[in-house]
């Protein structure tokens, strides 16, 4: 079994996805994780990067604490897929089957 574990910020609310009627699968939950990275090059130039993740989970009450911004930690089973872009390069989808995750921090309460 692999996992994957990231802390990032959420990049949007959650949103419950109903599959296609007809279909065997179950409502799940779905939103994007941004993690960044910042580091110095050779030349002590800053340097930053930012991976997204596509994350989803069967427990569809959490949506609504999910919001655009919030930090979290999460855990799971990453789930690989290869794509070419509009530009003809290829590319990774990263989405994680979610088994565990904690909010860590964000934006405080309005």
């Amino acid at each position: 079994m692999q996992k994957l574990t990231i802390i990032g910020n959420l990049g949007e609310d959650a949103r419950v996805v109903q599959p296609a009627q007809g279909s065997d699968r179950q409502p799940f939950v779905a939103f994007p994780v941004a993690c960044n990275e910042s580091w110095k090059d050779a030349q002590g130039v800053k340097q930053e990067r930012t991976t997204w993740y596509n994350c989803i989970s069967s427990y569809q009450n959490i949506a609504a604490y999910l919001k655009k911004g919030n930090q979290i930690y999460v855990e799971g089973q990453p789930i690989y897929k290869t794509f070419t872009d509009k530009a003809g390069n290829q590319q990774i989808d990263i989405t994680i089957r979610v088994n565990n995750f904690e909010f860590i921090g964000g934006k405080k309460a309005e």
